[in-house]
């Protein structure tokens, strides 16, 4: 499979670019060991954002579905602005985190 390939073709290919480029292959190797770590990094980060992105989202979508199946008793009771003001605090706080 491929996962046993990967490693015999990095070999490969680095000691091909060390044949070619000798002293400079190093410097090649680096900025791509550098690019893969501060690609993990980066990944890491946008991953725990995104996913407090769909906590707030949900929350919201939560809250709306919510004020939709019970629209006849929001209506009855006058109740549209205080489900308007919690709607719209939740949609301020999902903004604020994107």
């Amino acid at each position: 499979p491929l996962i046993f390939a990967l490693p015999i073709q990095l070999f490969f290919a680095f000691a091909f670019l060390y044949y070619y480029m000798e002293f400079s292959a190093y410097f090649g190797v680096g900025v791509i060991a550098i690019a893969v770590f501060l690609n993990a990094i980066l990944s890491v980060k946008w991953l725990e954002l995104q996913q407090d992105i769909m906590k707030r989202k949900d929350e919201r979508m939560r809250t709306t579905a919510e004020a939709l199946f019970n629209i006849r008793t929001l209506k009855l009771n006058v109740w549209e602005s205080f489900f308007f003001d919690k709607i719209h605090d939740k949609r301020k706080k999902e903004l604020k985190a994107i």
